[in-house]
């Protein structure tokens, strides 16, 4: 029964537990630390849980075992029914998912750079608005304190074109009343 783990007791001192905690070094990513200790607080699971009691016993899901001592491609599951799963194959996955989160980093990275293009571009237009706006509230002040001054004018002209149509009809009267002496 090569590859299939049976149900006697096995020598498990040659067995490594990968947790979720030690994925992300396997991936060359972080996470915070919190996190990690939390991982590797956990006991149930461990290298001393499994080594004391029979391999049928299931760990928790997350968790795979692969064993350092066989030829070649070695069995790996997190119980005796799962489908047996190659070091190669969970080496190919790893690099695929290296690959992708170097596409995904490349494609952040350039999304980034637009963004801040856009960003600046944008910032730019807004002070190319708000140096227009000043400017239009300049020439507005500008008007506001002429719009005074131009009604005061505006009045003594009024005042002036009264006294000229005044002294018209003062100058009709007097040419009107003279012509009549004469």
């Amino acid at each position: 029964m090569e590859g299939e783990f049976s149900r006697a007791r096995v020598d498990t001192s040659d067995w490594h537990i990968y947790d979720p905690g030690m994925l992300p070094s396997l991936l060359n990513i972080s996470y915070p630390a919190s996190m990690a200790s939390e991982h590797h607080n956990k006991k149930e699971g461990s290298l001393e849980d499994v080594s004391s009691k029979t391999m049928t016993k299931k760990l928790d899901p997350p968790q795979v075992r692969i064993s350092d001592s066989c030829e070649g491609d070695c069995v790996v599951g997190p119980d005796d029914d799962s489908t047996p799963i190659t070091k190669s194959f969970l080496e190919q996955v790893f690099g695929v998912l290296r690959e992708d989160f170097a596409t995904l980093n490349q494609e952040i990275s350039t999304d980034v750079k637009y963004l801040k293009r856009e960003i600046t571009e944008f910032g730019q237009q807004i002070d190319t608005v708000e140096q227009t706006h000043d400017a239009q509230e300049e020439e507005m002040d500008q008007y506001r304190w002429e719009i005074p001054a131009l009604q005061d004018s505006n009045q003594d002209l009024q005042y002036h074109l009264e006294d000229l149509e005044n002294q018209l009809q003062h100058s009709n009267i007097h040419i009107r009343g003279g012509s009549q002496k004469s």
